[in-house]
């Protein structure tokens, strides 16, 4: 099985309490409309494959038409009679997508590589991103002791092996790195740089304070974060670009639609009509503490609307297609995976968590948990990453209704994924692999 290991950079996530009425909250106030908004009381406001449970829409597992284990085999979406079964992963209690859950290696970061300044040591990629079907954009860190160096970047051309590794210009150090298409963000509490890729070279977009989000679909990006570092009163904001400089627009979320007396932002999503999907984490108070909310803005930034989670998941991500809003991150509470679904009007679809269903999952904390939604299909792809806590990482493949399944799994540390035409590929801190959708 391939690995990754982890290295030092890697810091303990913080377990936070539940909010909003706890974690079994059952109703929902949508800010800034007119009635209490109930997310389900029969299993008729559920969509397909889900039913009420307490108030909520839950997943029912998708077993039919699945052929049954038996005697230590398996079997699979697909499994086809001579063929290799699809294995029950023991640790998960979640079959394989495939014959195999390893992944094919493509990058080995683990030896020396050339710098711009001379031999290097990498820490490992933090952020991977698909140029095209054939190039990778991979966002590391130089090794110095125990704290990170400057960010440098780095392309993975299929063909002709990778490039050279070069550090960002007028960039940050101790940097939180993020890539989505050719555009990267790299930023730290108080600072944030917005990059584009541009033939062999990158070019600065925009500086933004504090960038916890960037996405691209197609020419357009939207990058989100949030103002002032001072906590208590931090404030989320949204830019919207087509490319290049300056921005399109930057709108800062509306205080009625962000309610809390603190608000950053988790992760930002975009839809193939240019509305934003904002993950934000806002501190109510004292008595109520954090919870989620998601606040949606169109493609001119204005505010569309804002719904309450009810909940708070640590280290989260958020994903959008095929009108459903893919929320995934680890119940604060259960210490386990917990997957939200949404449509783009805010409404819950359905809901996953690794201890309601039963599995035997490790209680981690990871620390940082990856979701993307595929276009061409109905499926997610979660990567559910324990950090330094004990467990496992895995790679999960969600459909829209059903189980999940492990499309991969590694021990250590992956850091980020990306979907290409035909592959899933996981960048970790010593390689970069890949395995079929």
């Amino acid at each position: 099985m391939n690995s990754w290991t982890r290295t030092a950079w890697i810091a303990c996530a913080s377990v936070l309490a539940c909010t909003l009425g706890g974690c079994n909250a059952t109703s929902h106030e949508r800010v800034g409309g007119e009635t209490n908004w109930l997310v389900c009381s029969t299993d008729d406001d559920c969509g397909a494959g889900s039913s009420c449970d307490e108030g909520a829409c839950v997943l029912v597992p998708a077993r039919e038409g699945l052929p049954e284990a038996t005697d230590g085999g398996s079997a699979g979406d697909s499994a086809e009679p001579n063929s290799d079964a699809f294995a029950l992963i023991p640790d998960l209690g979640l079959r394989a997508c495939g014959p195999s859950t390893d992944a094919e290696p493509l990058v080995d970061l683990a030896d020396p590589m050339e710098c711009e300044t001379g031999p290097c040591k990498i820490t490992g990629a933090q952020a991977v991103s698909a140029l095209d079907d054939s190039r990778l954009l991979i966002l590391a860190s130089l090794q110095g002791g125990v704290e990170l160096g400057p960010p440098h970047y780095a392309v993975y051309d299929e063909n002709g092996g990778i490039g050279t590794f070069a550090p960002f210009p007028d960039s940050v150090d101790v940097p939180t790195l993020l890539a989505s298409g050719p555009y990267v963000g790299v930023s730290n509490r108080a600072s944030g740089f917005v990059y584009a890729w541009d033939d062999g070279d990158v070019r600065l977009l925009d500086t933004r304070p504090s960038i916890t989000g960037v996405v691209a679909a197609g020419p357009n990006l939207t990058v989100t974060g949030y103002a002032s570092p001072d906590e208590g009163s931090r404030r989320p904001w949204l830019a919207r670009y087509d490319g290049t400089a300056p921005a399109q627009w930057v709108a800062d979320a509306p205080s009625d639609a962000t309610p809390g007396i603190d608000a950053i932002t988790e992760g930002v999503a975009m839809d193939s009509d240019g509305n934003s999907y904002m993950l934000v984490g806002a501190y109510l108070d004292d008595n109520d503490g954090w919870s989620l909310f998601v606040v949606s803005m169109d493609a001119n930034g204005d505010h569309r609307w804002t719904q309450p989670l009810g909940e708070w998941l640590v280290n989260p991500g958020i994903a959008v297609a095929n009108g459903v809003v893919w929320i995934a991150g680890t119940g604060s509470s259960t210490l386990v995976l917990a997957v939200r679904q949404y449509d783009t009007d805010g409404a819950a679809l359905g809901r996953w968590d690794a201890m309601a269903a039963g599995l035997a999952e490790t209680p981690t904390i990871p620390n940082r948990t990856v979701v993307v939604a595929d276009s061409l299909s109905e499926h997610a792809y979660v990567l559910d990453a324990a950090g330094e806590y004990p467990g496992r990482t895995a790679v999960l493949r969600f459909p829209r209704v059903g189980e999940p399944c492990v499309l991969l799994e590694a021990a250590g540390f992956p850091a980020d994924l990306v979907l290409r035409t035909s592959d899933v590929v996981v960048a970790g801190t010593e390689s970069v692999g890949r395995a079929p959708r």
